[in-house]
């Protein structure tokens, strides 16, 4: 019934809004249900203290549970956005700057942190020295005990997180994937990047070909490693201009210019269940729009069933660090097109309503989180503490509209009166301003629910970061300036 309760406050935008107070050299990082971490700004020197025997302790981050705080130290100087949380068994993983990954058992309510492996796991020196910069390393967990650390250059170390054993390198043998212009990973392991390649006999300034492809990292992976799945992507003027035309009535001498040197957009998430692609194009020079290609994470072994395609090999895959698919057959865009929704946008402000193009501000702050997608008028919010939510949920579920005597979907329990030592509920806030769209699913895609609404935080200041707890029921948003962080919670 939660999981109904939510969809039903997402369905009709009424959050409950709380606010928490944290320090001003913080920034939100994760959201785990009830609990929120923040980490330093500062660099770790910045923000370290001396232990109790004397030795120089790194601040790692602050928890915040149920209105309580608590400061997490480190003796080895942290990379904080490495900084991975398993809360279902209170373990906390991080890489320091000298490249060794360390474990921690920690308790939010105490002060106890215990390191499995003193002095952490060293990540071979080979494989740390290539890193480009530290700002870019990151570490994923996924299901089986698997963690995954990413070297910022194309290249993947997978790890037993438990045991601290290295299983296997991707790309193999060394290799590295230059073209990858993004990736994902999934809890499940599958890696999702996508690849532009350039090579030295092409115009590298004229963008021609672009793919999506699809790895498993979950176990070890066998030559020649080949991709799962190669899917083409509608980037070929021909393919650019046919989805277009589908989409909208433009006339025949209209032109539509593609960015020469800029590639699509893979778009980073937390807990993802679809992949985001965004084409850029021009129809007039000065006006952009995107293209935007949404594939539910559920699709893709469909794709695999519908086009059994051997890969065919005229020479060996990883050859070209810039080119590492050559000569695999990807599937054509026109053969999976159907199982992914497309649509337009234009990166101005509004545009008639006729046309099948969604407004973007140029001042919006988008954040996706599970099947959701949440944006913010960043505009607005700076100038008047008006917080102009828009929310698209691509896996949208019909509610029943049955409902009982008291006025509540049935089976169902609404803010009721609260029980004998339990707190009451806080009220939920209604939007101002409302406004819902549906689109109808297919026979492959589910509906898609866009609902947008005003509330008044009345604190101006801009964004400085927003994010969402892994189910996309809570969204967490810090203001440019203001301690004070807000806390969008559509759970029940």
């Amino acid at each position: 019934m939660d999981l109904v309760e939510s969809q039903r406050n997402i369905l009709r935008l009424t959050p409950r809004i709380n606010s928490l107070v944290i320090g001003k050299d913080e920034r939100i990082y994760k959201v785990y249900q009830n609990m929120i971490v923040t980490i330093p700004t500062l660099t770790p020197s910045s923000s370290s203290r001396l232990g109790k025997e004397g030795i120089e302790e790194y601040k790692i981050c602050t928890i915040y549970d149920n209105n309580r705080s608590h400061q997490v130290y480190t003796i080895y100087p942290p990379i904080y956005h490495t900084l991975t949380i398993l809360h279902s068994e209170d373990i906390m993983i991080y890489i320091d700057i000298e490249g060794f990954i360390h474990r921690y058992k920690f308790h939010s309510y105490g002060t106890e942190t215990y390191e499995y492996a003193n002095g952490g796991i060293e990540i071979p020196s080979e494989d740390w020295i290539q890193t480009e910069t530290l700002d870019r390393v990151k570490l994923d967990l996924m299901e089986d005990d698997k963690m995954v650390v990413d070297r910022s250059v194309g290249r993947w170390l997978i790890y037993d997180y438990k045991t601290g054993e290295l299983l296997h390198r991707f790309p193999p043998n060394n290799r590295i994937w230059s073209s990858c212009q993004g990736s994902l990973i999934t809890k499940e392991g599958l890696m999702i990047g996508l690849d532009v390649p350039r090579l030295a006999w092409m115009d590298n300034d004229r963008l021609k070909d672009a793919s999506l492809a699809i790895f498993s990292l979950s176990s070890p992976l066998t030559a020649p490693y080949l991709p799962q799945l190669l899917l083409e992507l509608p980037t070929p003027y021909r393919l650019l201009k046919q989805s277009i035309k589908t989409l909208w009535d433009i006339p025949a001498k209209v032109k539509i210019i593609i960015p020469p040197s800029t590639p699509p957009r893979l778009h980073d998430a937390t807990n993802p269940s679809f992949v985001r692609i965004s084409i850029p194009f021009k129809l007039v020079p000065g006006v952009s729009y995107e293209l935007n290609l949404v594939i539910p994470i559920k699709q893709l072994p469909l794709i695999k069933i519908e086009n059994r395609i051997k890969p065919w090999i005229k020479g060996r895959t990883w050859r070209y660090p810039t080119n590492p698919f050559d000569g695999v057959e990807s599937i054509k865009w026109d053969s999976w097109k159907s199982r992914c929704l497309v649509y337009i946008e234009r990166a101005q402000a509004s545009i008639s309503t006729q046309n099948p193009i969604r407004p973007l501000s140029l001042h919006s702050e988008e954040c996706q989180i599970g099947p959701r997608s949440y944006r913010v008028d960043n505009n607005l919010l700076a100038k008047k503490g008006q917080l102009n939510l828009e929310i698209t949920d691509f896996h949208f579920h019909e509610i029943g509209q049955k409902v009982n005597e008291y006025g509540a979907l049935k089976g169902i329990e609404l803010d009721m009166a609260p029980q004998d030592g339990q707190r009451p509920n806080k009220p939920r806030t209604a939007p101002r301003y409302y406004k819902i769209s549906k689109q109808e699913g297919t026979a492959n895609l589910p509906r898609t629910l866009n609902c947008s609404g005003y509330f008044f935080l009345g604190y101006p200041g801009g964004m400085e970061h927003s994010l969402g707890d892994e189910n996309g029921t809570r969204l967490v948003i810090q203001q440019k300036g203001n301690e004070r962080i807000w806390i969008i919670d559509f759970g029940s």
